[in-house]
């Protein structure tokens, strides 16, 4: 799967608000298409909306899209830091891309 193929099924699953957990602690969030290359993500624990946009999520792309899925979510040497909203942005790509290749 490539990217824009990623962002549309992205766009489309999250139409209406969707909720979803974290990979690693399992923490809940809702996510929601907010504009056309924005996703508002509120966390259960702060109840306060962020927004993520399009070129957060292609960044992490290129990061991980070489990886295989057990390789493809791991912080090694902190890779992931410079994201505050990892967490969330990896939760998505996984809940959209799952077992499939990124390219």
């Amino acid at each position: 799967m490539n990217f824009d193929e990623f962002w549309i099924r992205l766009a489309l699953k999250l139409c209406c608000r969707k909720r979803l957990r974290t990979l690693k602690r399992k923490c809940p969030f809702e996510a929601v298409m907010a504009e056309p290359y924005i996703v508002e993500v509120t966390p259960e624990s702060t109840k306060m909306a962020r927004d993520v946009n399009q070129k957060d999520f292609w960044k992490v792309w290129r990061l991980m899209k070489n990886d295989t899925r057990s390789e493809r979510y791991v912080n090694r040497g902190g890779r992931y830091y410079k994201f505050w909203s990892i967490s969330y942005m990896c939760a998505m790509i996984d809940s959209v891309v799952g077992d499939q290749t990124m390219e």
